[in-house]
């Protein structure tokens, strides 16, 4: 006669316990409304918790601070990354690049560690994003609230559109996260799989990213009559008019230039010139309403503000990934 095979206290606990597990993780939710007063009106947007590299998946979210330090707010609640094998998705608090609307009126983010999980909140604290997945890679919003991100031979969106990409141009899209539809693309000349990030347009239609060939380099276009300009650096911002970019050199200076003369200025040195290799702490500086003032974080996680004109640094608080209210 057979023998009755008789599982282990472990296999016991693994039989409950797993199926447990699963059930747990495919009925977790994300809030609808994560901000649920709205977005608050402070001037800065940063992430409040913990290094960008190593970091503390449930810490604080989403921070927001003046920037003279007063009402300093933070939030956490909990998102959720792309499905990973049997469709398990594993919740994490840290939201990662906060960024502003062009109006001040939503924010954007992406999930730590999980591209290409994207979250928009609009206005009244709705969240939306969720069941969006065409863009590997997207960080800011255009004008109208579409998220720009570059359509990458991984994305859902390539076999669509791999007829307008060629060795020498990418394509990015304008996505709109409440609806998951790309609502317009256009080309960038800049080679295929170079890998187009840190893209973000201004009022007047230049557009700015940041890629990697032979070295890190940056691209200004203008849309209208397809000019560019390419050099080297990290992390672009423009301003909301246009007027002028901010940067990281390679020696690990924070640099405005002037788009209509070419002129540069160093306002400050952020990280040491012998680390070169794009810190993961490093995110693109914040452009005050009155393009006077960037904010950025330091190695060390310190916020501050820095004047454009006088190089005077006021300390605002601790976190990384800053951005300024338009």
């Amino acid at each position: 006669m057979a023998s009755k095979k008789i599982l282990s206290p472990r296999s016991w606990l693994a039989f409950f316990i797993i199926p447990l597990f699963l059930v747990a993780c495919e009925s977790a939710a994300e809030p609808t409304f994560p901000l649920p007063n709205g977005i608050p009106k402070d001037d800065i947007i940063f992430m409040p918790d913990g290094n960008p590299v190593n970091t503390n998946d449930q810490g604080k979210t989403l921070g927001f601070i003046n920037d003279d330090g007063s009402d300093h707010i933070d939030y956490t609640f909990k998102i959720f990354g792309a499905p990973l094998n049997f469709g398990i998705r594993f919740s994490t608090q840290q939201a990662n690049y906060p960024r502003w609307s062009r109006s001040g009126t939503m924010l954007v983010f992406s999930i730590a560690s999980t591209p290409p999980d994207i979250r928009l909140i609009d206005s009244n604290g709705r969240m939306y994003g969720q069941n969006c997945d065409a863009l590997e890679y997207a960080s800011t919003l255009d004008a109208k609230g579409n998220i720009l991100g570059e359509i990458t031979k991984d994305s859902s969106l390539y076999p669509q559109y791999q007829n307008k990409i060629s060795a020498n141009t990418s394509l990015i899209a304008r996505y709109d996260l409440k609806t998951c539809t790309v609502v317009g693309v256009f080309s960038v000349p800049v080679p295929q799989h170079s890998g187009l990030w840190n893209i973000s347009e201004a009022g007047n239609g230049l557009v700015t990213a940041e890629f990697s060939s032979d070295s890190n380099k940056i691209i200004i276009l203008d849309q209208t009559t397809q000019a560019f300009t390419l050099f080297p650096g990290y992390h672009p911002s423009l301003s909301g008019d246009g007027a002028w970019l901010a940067y990281y050199d390679l020696y690990g200076n924070l640099i405005v230039r002037d788009i209509k003369s070419n002129v540069e200025k160093t306002i400050t040195n952020i990280f040491p010139a012998y680390n070169l290799d794009d810190p993961d702490w490093l995110f693109m500086p914040g452009w005050s309403p009155d393009n006077k003032w960037l904010v950025y974080n330091t190695p060390d996680g310190k916020i501050y503000k820095v004047n454009i004109e006088t190089g005077e640094n006021i300390y605002i608080t601790y976190g990384w990934a800053p951005d300024w209210r338009p």
